[in-house]
């Protein structure tokens, strides 16, 4: 279908003048709509039009044709690349709104809490809920029940985990999973993809799923990242999805400087310390970015002995001080995401203003705390925008990879932490691990025996990308064959889970329970909610110590380099792994039903009406 955006922009221009009853009115109209038949996307024009004005009505402007663009592709299921972050919420926005019409729920994963989507969404007649940690278990059955639910990818992980060990019906908090949307997607997608999400009991693993399989559940699933044309093919193989730019034409005055090589790891990180005590004399501020934990500290107390004082990224918000005049950031290579504010975040800072005040969010009401956040943010502008300037007059921020990142995209990522303004350069040298393979050992032999100054040009350029194409096809090799493993316990998982939901939340567990054992013949003594917790108990003794051979199994598999798919050899090991455990499982279910007694079995047909469930 083509998008017509102008169609759209008329549209949401006529609704300009609209009272918010009418915008009301008109997406309850929406719903009636699309649950009489009509499809959605004939409903479309009119709810991108609908949240195009409410964006309006909020926050002073219409949705933009490249949000109106990206918000269409995302609702289609597809991987975006937009590099104007600015234009995210207002693309989730459009995607959610006409995703969550349909009343099947809509999952935003994202670690921000929404707080865009959640306003116009909700203007709009929807309602809005986000996970926490510190939810109840009734809580989260509300928050799931909600148009959209809004947390992170983890969160929706476990509490998928947590359905599949229920002792009984009614216990899940989860619908079934309908669309979700991800935001980070590369981070989340490719780099967290082989990441077990995993619940554990005195330290044995009784449940796992990946962070593929996890978002891999869904009938539609899409994304957006600054970076994820280079990864393309990934996003295809592993998730089926297509990939799309949207250009913003996004203006930038960025300075991307050319890669330094030194000969040493040492030598490296002195070098690096030359440049931070320089930026930093200027004032301008210097986020530094490293992978290993081990070149974190160790540039650490090279600059503690330097006398410059280093700024840890707060967990929640890791980038909210990077760029404050004067400070020096260092940041883990995973974390990269987000932008840097220039002066510092300053809802941020007047958040952490508020609270070395001693007012506790938790404590105060909600009004208190917003007023004294408010009243902060009015004191520390004026301070702020001082800073803000002077940081600009500087040159902006300075980003330095104290590591080479390992794939083009997370490099892209790295550079683009400088934003529009600043510095960025990336420092390499040939003792590190990555790089050390045939085609750089004549170079790197060469240079460690005649040149001691740092090096760059033609040289290094071609010794690092030679480098980096063998580390981009080795973390795709191990990616690949890590899914297609994961898709056989994937498949093996979900068929026992659904039994097991048969046994123990279906209407009628014995009919279920003698299917999976092969029985004839029900024993004749077991009462129904002791056949549910009979089957729970069984499967989840078996499937535990299933799940830790199929894990190592799969563990040792994904290592080997061979083939992008799994082994043949894999999959037979695994199936006769789960064949094992499916007749340990029956002999054990039927052991215990035969050597029951006290309750009879009853059929929930022949309930008397007065009997509870």
């Amino acid at each position: 279908m083509h998008l017509d955006i102008r169609a759209i922009e008329r549209m949401a221009a006529l609704l300009a003048d609209a009272s918010d009853p009418d915008l009301f009115t008109r997406a309850v109209a929406l719903r009636r709509r699309q649950a009489t038949g009509e499809s959605p996307d004939a409903l479309l024009p009119e709810a991108f039009a609908l949240v195009s004005a409410t964006f309006g009505r909020i926050f002073g402007h219409r949705c933009t044709p490249a949000e109106l663009q990206a918000g269409t592709a995302l609702y289609r299921g597809a991987m975006v690349e937009l590099a104007d972050r600015t234009a995210w919420p207002a693309a989730a926005t459009l995607a959610v709104f006409l995703g969550a019409v349909a009343g099947r729920g809509v999952h935003l994963m994202t670690g921000d809490g929404a707080p865009v989507t959640a306003t116009v969404c909700e203007r709009l007649g929807l309602r809005v809920a986000h996970l926490s940690n510190d939810m109840e278990t009734d809580e989260r059955r509300l928050a799931y029940a909600a148009d959209v639910t809004v947390g992170r990818v983890e969160e929706f992980g476990y509490d998928h985990l947590f359905d599949n060990r229920v002792s009984g019906p009614n216990e899940r908090v989860q619908r079934e999973p309908y669309r979700a949307i991800v935001m980070e997607a590369d981070l989340v997608m490719l780099d967290q993809s082989t990441t077990d999400l995993t619940l554990d009991r005195d330290g044995i693993r009784t449940a796992s799923i990946s962070v593929r399989a996890c978002l891999a559940r869904y009938e539609s699933l899409a994304g957006i990242a600054p970076t994820v044309l280079t990864e393309a093919a990934e996003f295809t193989h592993l998730f089926g999805l297509s990939v799309e730019n949207v250009d913003t034409a996004h203006p930038t005055a960025r300075h991307d400087h050319p890669d330094l090589l030194y000969t040493t790891t040492e030598a490296k990180l002195n070098g690096l310390l030359e440049i931070i005590a320089g930026h930093h004399a200027e004032a301008r501020p210097v986020l530094v970015v490293a992978d290993s934990p081990e070149i974190t500290e160790r540039l650490a107390d090279l600059l503690a002995a330097r006398g410059l004082p280093v700024a840890w990224p707060h967990q929640e918000r890791p980038l909210a001080r990077a760029g404050c005049p004067a400070t020096v950031t260092l940041l883990k290579q995973p974390a990269v995401e987000g932008e840097v504010a220039l002066g510092g975040d300053l809802d941020w800072l007047a958040q952490e203003h508020v609270l070395a005040s001693g007012l506790d969010p938790v404590i105060a009401s909600g009004d208190a705390w917003d007023e004294a956040v408010a009243v902060a943010r009015r004191g520390l502008l004026p301070a702020w925008t001082a800073d803000r300037d002077r940081v600009v007059e500087t040159g902006g921020l300075v980003v330095l990879g104290a590591e080479y990142p390992s794939t083009r995209r997370l490099e892209a990522r790295l550079r683009a932490l400088a934003g529009a303004r600043g510095d960025t350069r990336i420092f390499v040298a040939l003792d590190e691990s990555w790089i050390w393979h045939r085609d750089a050992d004549w170079p790197r032999r060469l240079l460690l025996k005649h040149i001691t100054e740092p090096v760059e040009g033609a040289l290094l350029a071609r010794t690092v990308e030679r480098a980096k194409r063998k580390c981009e096809a080795r973390i795709t090799g191990y990616r690949r064959r890590a899914a297609a493993c994961d898709a056989v316990l994937s498949a093996i998982r979900e068929q026992l889970y659904a039994e097991r939901r048969a046994m123990v939340e279906g209407a009628e567990p014995l009919e279920a329970v003698l299917a999976f054992t092969g029985e004839q013949a029900p024993p004749g003594n077991v009462g129904r909610e002791a056949l549910r917790l009979i089957a729970a108990e069984v499967i989840d003794e078996q499937w535990t110590a299933c799940l830790a051979e199929l894990t190592a199994m799969r563990d040792d598999d994904a290592q080997v380099q061979r083939s992008q798919e799994a082994s043949p050899a894999f999959r037979e090991k695994a199936e006769a792994a789960d064949r094992a455990m499916r007749e340990r499982a029956a002999k054990a279910l039927t052991d215990r039903l035969h050597g029951l007694g006290g309750y009879w079995y009853v059929p929930s047909s022949s309930l008397p009406p007065w009997s509870a469930r």
